[in-house]
């Protein structure tokens, strides 16, 4: 034993404290130096760093909605997806969608865009249909159309006497005007349902064609005091609206407008009122993913971020050299010989560990995330920034971890622990591995167990290098008394 507690704790060794201090200082000055040079050399490739970053951010969010469409057509067609629409979401990237489109708009735009192929199918808008014509009022509609003579002339005096009621009820002023447009064929089409209490489907399209000729005529609502209708409503002030665009530049489709709103409000317990009707179109989108930054100063701080990450990993091999020559100004001249045989396994150790977090962590780790967003019917948004804060934590935490096996053989060379150290107390060690993993990793078991389980075995692999390596002469034993 010792003959008692020594004043100067180094003694032993080749260095002072204050020496220790002062090398303590230079190689951390050095070090940051040299991370500083590495970070300016970054600031030239942030842009592409950000790009590899992204990959495997875009790559599980694509994979994401291709997995989520193919769950939702199991859910559409029962559990089996068509082999041929699954080959599509798998081999050309998209997925089905659908959106609402105007039927007799989109005609139109395909006509004027191609009219040698498809100008047949120009279709005129604001016309009535056969679905919006209540068959049981037309034995009704056609009794009031040709109830009596009447010239244009003079309804214009009578029809602001009346209004249409807020019972339905047709005021047979408005009703004769519609009438006194007819021509002598639709007056015998007309006249010929009146008595016909279940008109069939022709029946039907018969009377809409008249109903539209007279949507076609001008002289429908100049012989209206659109005024005194009454249809209360947006689409009788539209009415007034059109009338005053249409007394300064006529437009055939802006007429055949206010007419299909007049008619309307005239019969209103008998035809529907004007509506806009939109279709289901089936469609195919290709999964284009987007990280979105959410303020400007945001993809700022992205590139310098990105500046930081590379600047490390471009500067770890300076880090490292400074880290160990610190190290080996306390030791013996037959130690330090450790410090050149270590010094480039380090930095393999450090390249490779980040790499693995890159290529095959990052993937399964998002998986294993993305898989509580399609849980719970939560698409993921994620921001750059956030998203930058994990790959810059991740790879450096694994670089850094995968030193283990270097320190685990420089403690045995130069006495700290033993072999016998080693292989007796390796359940606290991996235990003490696992909770340094929690500690390194972000909050998920995934990426703890994608570091725990390498360093277990680089654990057992420094053992084995300790066993393996040859052995330098060993440091002098202290006497003791």
């Amino acid at each position: 034993m010792t003959t008692g507690p020594q004043d100067n704790l180094f003694e032993q060794s080749t260095m002072t404290f204050g020496s220790h201090l002062e090398e303590l200082r230079g190689a951390l000055i050095k070090a940051l130096t040299g991370l500083l040079v590495g970070f300016l050399i970054g600031l030239y490739f942030a842009n592409f760093v950000v790009e590899i970053i992204k990959v495997p951010l875009v790559s599980a969010l694509e994979q994401y909605y291709l997995e989520k469409s193919k769950k939702e057509l199991e859910a559409e067609f029962h559990g089996i997806v068509p082999p041929e629409v699954e080959q599509t979401i798998l081999q050309e990237g998209v997925v089905p969608d659908s959106v609402k489109v105007e039927p007799f708009g989109f005609l139109n735009e395909l006509a004027a865009a191609y009219p040698e192929e498809f100008g047949h199918l120009r279709q005129q808008f604001h016309r009535l249909r056969p679905a919006e014509v209540h068959r049981d009022r037309i034995g009704e509609m056609s009794s009031q159309l040709v109830a009596s003579e009447v010239s244009v002339a003079s309804e214009v005096s009578v029809a602001g006497e009346v209004s249409v009621a807020g019972n339905g009820a047709v005021p047979p002023t408005a009703a004769q005007h519609v009438g006194s447009l007819l021509s002598e064929d639709d007056r015998c089409v007309v006249e010929s349902l009146i008595e016909n209490p279940d008109p069939t489907d022709e029946d039907v399209q018969r009377f809409v064609d008249v109903l539209n000729s007279i949507l076609d005529n001008r002289a429908f609502h100049e012989g209206i005091d659109i005024g005194k209708v009454g249809m209360k409503g947006s689409s009788l002030d539209f009415s007034r609206r059109a009338v005053k665009e249409l007394e300064s530049a006529f437009d055939p489709e802006q007429s055949r407008r206010l007419n299909r709103i007049l008619i309307s409000a005239i019969f209103p317990a008998a035809i529907d009122a004007p509506k806009l009707s939109v279709i289901k179109l089936p469609t195919w989108k290709p999964v284009k993913v987007q990280v979105i930054a959410l303020s400007a100063q945001e993809v700022f701080m992205i590139w310098l971020k990105a500046a930081l990450v590379s600047g490390v990993v471009f500067s770890s091999p300076i880090m490292f050299w400074h880290i160990w020559w610190f190290v080996a100004a306390g030791l013996y001249r037959h130690e330090r010989r450790y410090v050149y045989v270590f010094l480039p396994f380090s930095v393999v150790l450090f390249l490779a560990g980040t790499l693995l977090a890159f290529n095959f962590v990052f993937e399964p780790v998002l998986s294993f995330l993305f898989g509580f967003n399609q849980r719970m019917n939560i698409d993921p948004d994620p921001r750059i920034s956030e998203w930058l804060g994990f790959v810059l934590f991740l790879p450096i935490g694994f670089g850094i971890s995968f030193q283990l096996p270097l320190v685990m053989l420089f403690l045995e060379r130069i006495g700290v622990f033993t072999i016998e150290n080693y292989l007796t107390r390796w359940r606290i060690a991996i235990l003490a591995i696992f909770v340094l993993s929690m500690l390194l990793t972000p909050a998920d078991p995934i990426s703890m167990l994608l570091m725990a389980v390498p360093l277990t075995v680089l654990y057992f692999g420094g053992i084995t290098l300790c066993f393996w390596m040859p052995s330098l002469k060993r440091p002098v034993e202290i006497e003791e008394y």
